[in-house]
């Protein structure tokens, strides 16, 4: 059975549907921020303490809470899972994971690219058809529970059956 999640594609609130259509989407890899640390193997502690050293000033989406809390869930992606990839105020597409997450060089959120972050292979379900919705057209029932966890903004976040079923519908039926 298939887990669903919701990514955000960067952390740069007017650049997130550039970077997923230019860099996600041509190299079919999903990507993650805060590149100056190794997820895979770590736990959320240790994450959030790398965090905090490797980015002192951070802030917003690139806090350490949120890394603590998203970059596990992005490392715990099997194939199979759906994820709903956030743009600018929008769901920009539906990626089906294919492989499993790595560290490596390149396809990163700073430097047009060019440094480390953490991946992950997916297959796009929309493929270039940018038929995504608008987040506001997500039913309000289940708007909260898709967007917000604790009333804050997730990088990354699995959301329920039930939510990502809804989505799955309004996404359809704009199509």
């Amino acid at each position: 059975m298939a887990n669903f999640y919701a990514l955000i594609s960067h952390h740069d609130q007017g650049g997130r549907d550039d970077f997923y259509y230019n860099q996600q989407l041509p190299s079919k890899l999903l990507s993650i921020g805060w590149g100056e640390v190794n997820p895979i193997g770590s736990t959320p502690q240790k994450i959030k303490s790398d965090i905090k050293i490797a980015y002192p000033n951070a802030d917003g989406t690139n806090n350490p809470w949120n890394g603590e809390e998203s970059l596990p869930v992005f490392c715990s992606l099997m194939p199979g899972d759906l994820v709903f990839v956030r743009g600018n105020a929008k769901i920009l597409d539906i990626a089906i994971i294919t492989g499993k997450a790595f560290y490596a060089y390149g396809q990163g959120h700073f430097d047009n690219g060019f440094d480390y972050c953490t991946m992950i292979p997916f297959t796009p379900l929309l493929d270039n058809v940018q038929a995504g919705i608008l987040t506001r057209q997500i039913p309000d029932a289940n708007y909260s529970n898709v967007l917000e966890e604790r009333g804050r903004r997730l990088v990354m976040r699995k959301i329920n059956e039930p939510d990502a079923l809804a989505v799955l519908k309004s996404i359809l039926g704009s199509i």
